[in-house]
């Protein structure tokens, strides 16, 4: 986000056309291993939904950009148009509420996939409208399970669909591809075929750049939730390789000198697309010290990837630090927070044979945002480091030498970081190469458009959404199982459906 639109960003919260309530932003304290200023967004919009939003950055015009712009994301993927709305009262009460919201720029249907298809009637052969194996969640072990919150993705199940634009056409053409509502806004819906996130949202002021965030993030977390489902080992990037940023490896010296291990592993997919997690592992942490955070990243570059999860990783290590002291529970209930999130009964850890109680209520009464802020958060307790040691454990390599190579100087994808409309085009044809359509959705309100501030939506079907909670993972994806064996990582293999552990991921 340019430095130029920081006033009219803060204009959107605390003008007098303000599109929130409330809004308060703050400073986070870090512990001064390096310069960096880390600014949280913390308010709640005219519906009373919380919105909130952080960022990092050695500058502090971009840090609080980047607060700024996240909050946006948040905002947009909350305030979804009215007329999506399939229940009578909603639909009465969101026309009372059609002069406060903000009309965004995309259509919507109402039905099932072959009823979309005729209403498109000649426009039928330029649309595509996704098919549910294209979308693949859950497998049949998981659906028959009494205790699981989620649906069966079916084409003949009737929903509300919103129109994107395929990226793998040239903008000229505007190949419209109709997705299902719920899997673009972040709202209360009937179509539980999954957990509604944020993944793929972004906001700039540059629609290329827009295009860009949305699909790294996409490809980051599909890296990391099959890294993670099949507990793999993947190779370690050196961060003191001739290739890195003076910003890694500053990083990395600076958690050395407070004892604490830093790693760099390798998680880039059959995608070829350079994608990187950053681990911060502390071996003896203390009362509010976290014992592991981390933070991901795919970009044009194993540079910049690297660059932009050590930021993410050492973010997610202060924030955590503040959120142990701030909360203060003990792990057992943090523990018994995570399933009462997630639904099931909550038992002594680590007992796997869980269920739910049927008085308990219905998944989607509690928001996701809550339940992703107690997955970083569990892993700041030593009890949890052993069911995420394969993050940071140095194994399968001998010694220290085998364990860090330097940055690849070629890989599959090439991207020319200095052009993002190359750099566009790379990661998009990369991924038409195996298979997948991306695909954006418009989410700007007028309120932001006329800022010149986009907000959209990236949803690649057919890669693997990002775990939440111990119940809501998309094992019927088959990119869990062949990934791994695809680019050689070391997998010590999925647990049962009934088995699952929350990620660290933030």
């Amino acid at each position: 986000m340019r430095t130029l639109f920081l006033n009219d960003l803060t204009a959107l919260f605390t003008g007098r056309a303000a599109i929130f309530d409330s809004f308060v932003m703050h400073r986070v304290n870090g512990d001064d291993m390096l310069p960096y200023f880390m600014y949280s967004v913390m308010g709640r919009n005219w519906q009373g939904i919380r919105i909130t939003g952080s960022g990092i950055n050695p500058d502090p015009s971009l840090a609080k950009a980047a607060a700024l712009g996240e909050a946006l994301e948040r905002y947009s993927l909350t305030n979804q148009p009215s007329n999506l709305c399939n229940d009578n009262q909603l639909n009465r009460l969101a026309g009372r509420l059609a002069g406060r919201l903000a009309a965004c720029s995309v259509t919507q249907f109402w039905g099932n996939r072959q009823e979309l298809i005729t209403q498109l009637t000649g426009e039928a052969a330029r649309h595509t409208v996704l098919e549910a194996e294209k979308w693949p969640t859950f497998t049949s072990e998981q659906l028959s399970d009494p205790s699981f919150p989620f649906f069966k993705f079916r084409d003949n199940e009737s929903r509300s669909w919103v129109k994107g634009v395929s990226l793998v056409t040239r903008p000229a053409e505007d190949k419209p591809v109709w997705v299902p509502a719920s899997l673009v806004w972040l709202v209360p819906t009937n179509d539980k075929i999954t957990a509604g996130i944020s993944t793929g949202t972004a906001c700039h002021t540059d629609e290329t750049l827009v295009k860009l965030s949305g699909l790294y993030e996409v490809v980051e977390r599909d890296a990391f939730t099959i890294l993670w489902e099949s507990r793999s080992r993947t190779p370690l990037l050196d961060p003191f390789s001739k290739g890195q940023a003076k910003e890694v490896e500053e990083l990395a010296l600076a958690l050395k000198r407070h004892k604490l291990r830093f790693l760099l592993r390798n998680m880039t997919t059959d995608l070829g697309i350079p994608s990187v997690l950053a681990v911060i592992h502390n071996p003896a942490p203390g009362k509010h010290r976290p014992a592991l955070a981390i933070g991901a990243a795919s970009a044009g570059s194993f540079r910049v990837a690297c660059l932009k999860a050590a930021r993410e990783a050492y973010h997610t290590w202060v924030w955590m630090s503040e959120e142990h002291q701030r909360r203060n529970l003990s792990f057992e209930e943090a523990w018994s927070q995570i399933f009462k999130f997630s639904h099931q009964r909550a038992e002594p850890f680590p007992t796997h044979q869980r269920t739910r109680p049927a008085e308990e209520p219905h998944p989607t009464k509690r928001p996701v945002e809550d339940m992703m802020v107690l997955h970083p958060y569990i892993y700041g307790f030593p009890e949890m480091s052993k069911y995420a040691d394969f993050l940071f454990d140095t194994a399968p390599y001998a010694d220290s030498s085998e364990c860090n190579s330097p940055l690849p100087d070629e890989v599959s994808y090439q991207a020319l970081p200095t052009d993002p409309s190359a750099e566009l085009h790379n990661i998009v044809n990369s991924l038409k190469r195996r298979g997948y359509e991306p695909l954006t959705v418009d989410l700007a309100g007028e309120e932001l458009s006329r800022y010149g501030i986009q907000v959209k939506k990236v949803l690649i079907p057919g890669l693997v959404p990002l775990s939440i909670g111990v119940q809501c993972r998309h094992l019927a994806n088959p990119r869990i199982h062949s990934v791994p064996t695809e680019v050689n990582w070391n997998p010590q293999g999925i647990l049962p459906y009934n088995q699952g552990l929350p990620h660290p991921f933030p």
